[in-house]
This record gives C-alpha cells, structure tokens and sequence, in this order.
C-alpha cells in the first residue's frame, strides 16, 4: 500500500507501515457456484418448510388421507412422483457410492503420503546422527530447532521419543494441550521394540476428530535400534483437518448437486405432465363442447393413440347429435300433438308442481307453468271435486274418474280425469289428463232414452 503526501506542491509516495487490508484471492467459478447454493439450499429448505406448514391444517381438515388420494389419483401428479423416484432413487445411490470411495481414495492418499514422509524423516534424521562429529550426543544434536527445519521441509510435524517418552517436537504445545501422548501407547512400543515393526500406525481422536499417528524406529547406519531407542512419530492432525474439509467441502458439493439434479427432474416432469394431460384436458373440453350440442371434437392430436381416441369420441358425438335431432323432431311432433288434442294435458314434477300444461288445460283451469297444482285447484271452489281427487289418488296407482263440476254460470258439467303415474328416475314423475265429456255424456242419455221410446 503506497501513502500520497504533498510537500511543496508535489505529490510522493511512501509505503504505509502495517496497513489495516487484507488481500482476498480470486475465487473459482466451481467455489464460487458452491457457496451460492450453500446459501441458496437452506432459503429453498425454509421454503418449503412453509409451504409444508401452509399446506398442513388444509391437509388436516380435508383429511390426510383425502389429500393423498387426490395427490395420487391425478394423473400429472402421479407421472411426476414415479419419474422423480425412478430416476432420485438410482441418483442417490450412486451418488453415496462415488462420495464414499472419493472420502476413501482421500484417506489413502493421507495414509500413504503419511508413509513417505515417516521414511524421509527416518532417512534424513539417520544422516544426520550418522555424520555427527565423535563427541557429540544425541541430546546435544537433535533438539527441537533440527526437528523444525525438518517439518518445514516434510509440511508434516515431527516428533522424537526416546525409551518411550518424548524427547523432542518441532511443535511442543501439542504436548501442552493434551492432543499428543508423551509417552508411546504400550501396544505401539512393543509392535517396534519386540515384535520388529518398520512402521505402526493409530487413530487418536482430538475432540470429535479423529487424526492418524505414524510411529517408526530410526534406523542409524551401523548403529542398533537397541542402543539408540529413538522413535519418529508424525501425528497427521493438521492432514486430518485438511483432510476433513476436503470431504466435508466433497458432502456438500454433491448435496448441491443432488439438489439441483432433484429440481431439474421435478421440473422436467412437471413440463412431461403438463404436455402429457394439455391433449387429454382438449378432449376433455371437446366432451363438454359435445354435451353442449357440438357433433365433434374438432381436434387433430399427433399423438396416435389419442388421435385413435379422437376419431372413437367423434363417431360417438355424430351419433349422439343424429339421436339428439331425431329425438328433437319427436319432441316437436309430440308437442305439437299435445297442444292441439281437445283433452287437457298436465305434467308434474316429484312435489306436485306443474311442468307442462298445453291449452286446453290452461283453458279448463287456469294454470300456469311452475304453479303448484293442488294450491290451483283449491283456490277454485268450482274444482272442489278435482282437488279431493288431487289429495285422494295414489301417486303411484293408474286411477280413472268422471267427476261433476260446475262451469262459472253455474251449470253442470262432467269431466273425465285420468292420473297417470310415471315410473323410473327424473322428470316429469306423473300427468293429468282432463277432458270435457259433458256433451258425450248427455248425447248418450238421449241416445238410450230414445231406444227406450
């Protein structure tokens, strides 16, 4: 950092003594992608943690199992719930096996590279005892300044036990804290001294991380382990921290890349549902165009089963609209019969209500469509008669009478009424038919009196 100062108009430069700035490197597209999706997860995991939470008392209201039956009965729902599990299941574990013979392959790589440095230092404290002058002892010449020269050079720490105990370290305060024995685990100095053992390795645990110990003899050229006693221990705990952030920073790679990979198969199946149910949602609409009176689909799918399905439903619609205009043409021809007969037509509905009255019914009683039929003849004290006979019929019997009314004059006059029950579901549910026999009636008496005379 250069510091501008200004002395008689002129500006200089001095270098600021323990300037307050620190120097970031330039982060990778790979780390730089890593932690925007470290910071990106735990925001999509909170919202979904919502949604969950939103979507629950709706769940718990309509019934969980309700909720699920509908989840799973829908066919774009269900597509992308089987396509997301057979292609997440494969996903997952191959992604567990390639994580772990990655974090194995890491470890090996420590184990191994822990190997060579354990034979380095062997060869090169060895030299060095080999080419001390006569006179010189072991306590004078390895000491904790060679010990650091030599883990500067190895990038390993060095320690040096003698008869079993520590006698020198290029990093003392690992002794203080706790983290290092100062004496050799029993079953690895008899492993070296008894046994014959080149090298032996332990897992030590330094809170909740465990760390490898390498512990190996010195060997001396011309000299005997038995007079020399001295044994190299390199504790790979700083590799292990290395080593932990390398697997941890491996986890949550592939986590962000699982997650990733989840959201571009949920994704993808929702647009594979979306264009698999858009043609079967068409034809759903051409249904309904049908039931509204179109005679076809009117759809062309590329699809060639829903093209075969396409054709089916338009056969079926042309028939349904030739049947529906034959049945119109009956209809009207119906009508038009009812309308014009000299006898009066009704149609009721399940509670009694008029459906359908033609003319002359209209004219003998005065009804109108929707009217409840007994409130119409009871209101008439000239259709007494028709509303005991109303009140009276079985709803559900064929029942024939000839009832005697009077006109508005006041003269007499018969009607002949008919309750015709109709069977099955829906409307109409019964008719009324009424007809005028006053003159039939009294053409028949005089008919028998003149036979009579």
């Amino acid at each position: 950092l250069l510091k501008a100062t200004k002395v008689d108009g002129i500006y200089s430069s001095d270098p600021v003594e323990n300037p307050d700035a620190e120097f970031l490197g330039r982060v990778g597209y790979l780390e730089a992608l890593e932690r925007v999706g470290a910071h990106a997860l735990p925001s999509l995991l909170i919202l979904g943690a919502a949604v969950l939470v939103w979507l629950l008392p709706r769940w718990v209201g309509a019934g969980i199992r309700t909720a699920w039956r509908q989840l799973w009965h829908s066919y774009s729902r269900r597509l992308v719930l089987v396509y997301s599990a057979l292609l997440l299941a494969p996903l997952g574990i191959i992604n567990f096996l390639v994580v772990r013979a990655l974090e194995e392959r890491l470890v090996r790589e420590q184990e191994v590279a822990g190997l060579r440095a354990v034979q380095s230092a062997q060869g090169v404290l060895g030299e060095y005892v080999l080419a001390l002058e006569p006179g010189f002892g072991l306590d004078a010449a390895l000491d904790g300044e060679q010990l650091n020269w030599l883990s500067s050079v190895l990038h390993h720490d060095v320690n040096l036990y003698w008869r079993g105990s520590v006698y020198a370290s290029s990093k003392s305060e690992l002794f203080t804290a706790g983290l290092l024995p100062r004496r050799i685990p029993g079953e690895i100095y008899s492993g070296l001294t008894l046994l014959g053992h080149t090298v032996s390795m332990r897992l030590n645990q330094a809170g909740r991380s465990e760390y490898l110990e390498l512990y190996a003899p010195l060997t001396v050229p011309g000299v005997s382990f038995d007079q020399t006693r001295l044994i190299v221990s390199l504790p790979m705990l700083a590799q292990q921290e290395e080593t932990a952030k390398e697997i941890a920073s491996l986890r949550r790679r592939s986590l962000l890349g699982t997650a990733a990979v989840v959201l571009l198969i949920m994704a993808l199946g929702a647009r594979l549902a979306r264009r698999f149910t858009a043609p079967l949602m068409e034809i759903v609409e051409g249904t309904q165009r049908i039931a509204a009176g179109e005679s076809s689909l009117a759809l062309q799918p590329v699809e060639l089963e829903l093209a075969t399905l396409a054709d089916a439903i338009d056969d079926m619609a042309s028939r349904i609209h030739a049947a529906r205009q034959e049945l119109l043409r009956e209809k009207r021809v119906v009508d038009r019969m009812v309308e014009n007969i000299t006898a009066g037509v009704v149609s009721l509905d399940e509670s009694g209500s008029v459906m359908m009255a033609n003319r002359v019914a209209g004219e003998m009683m005065g009804l109108e469509i929707g009217q409840s039929l007994a409130r119409v003849v009871e209101r008439e004290n000239r259709l007494a008669p028709l509303a005991g006979f109303v009140g009276e019929v079985p709803r559900r019997e064929l029942t024939q009478r000839t009832l005697a009314l009077k006109d508005a004059q006041g003269d007499e006059q018969e009607w002949s009424v008919v309750w015709v029950p109709l069977p099955g579901e829906g409307e109409p549910s019964a008719l009324l038919v009424l007809e005028d026999v006053t003159e039939v009636l009294r053409g028949q008496r005089l008919q028998a009196w003149a036979e009579m005379a």
